[in-house]
């Protein structure tokens, strides 16, 4: 299974995302990324299409900006890959954080209610990515050797 994701930074810091089930700590927050849903659909319109759904901002017009960070989908967790995008933007181009709103939902197993899969985001210090983020990423950032 291959996911694609999208690291939005603007070389300070990045967008994290704290998903559904998670309190806010190190390790506890996720980048928007997503399943690659078709076999033969672009992973880089995937990351966008999962960074729109789960923020509610259109980051589309810097798409041309996007660049990958590996040349193929790497190793992320047991039995999926991931493959990643860097989406470097100004600092005054960072949306506010308080304007993020998740518009992807799915059914709570306990309620059977509809509930958002991200509950809050943060601006992160981007050189400490590994802490905050899930330790899943670790195998990914080591393969492309740039944290």
């Amino acid at each position: 299974m291959i996911s694609a994701g999208l690291l939005i930074t603007d070389g300070n810091r990045f967008l994290a995302e704290l998903p559904l089930h998670q309190t806010p700590g190190e390790h506890h927050y996720d980048l928007p990324k997503g399943h690659v849903e078709e076999f033969d659909m672009d992973m880089k319109d995937t990351a966008f299409r999962e960074a729109y759904e789960e923020t509610g901002y259109n980051f589309d017009i810097y798409k041309d900006r996007a660049y990958p960070l590996s040349l193929n989908p790497i190793d992320y967790i047991k039995g999926k890959q991931i493959m990643l995008y860097r989406l470097d933007l100004k600092p005054e181009e960072m949306p506010d954080i308080n304007y993020y709103k998740c518009n992807s939902y799915f059914k709570d197993k306990k309620t059977g209610r509809d509930v958002p899969e991200v509950i809050d985001y943060e601006y992160k210090p981007l050189s400490e990515i590994r802490l905050w983020l899930f330790n899943g990423y670790s195998r990914s950032f080591d393969a492309i050797n740039i944290f």
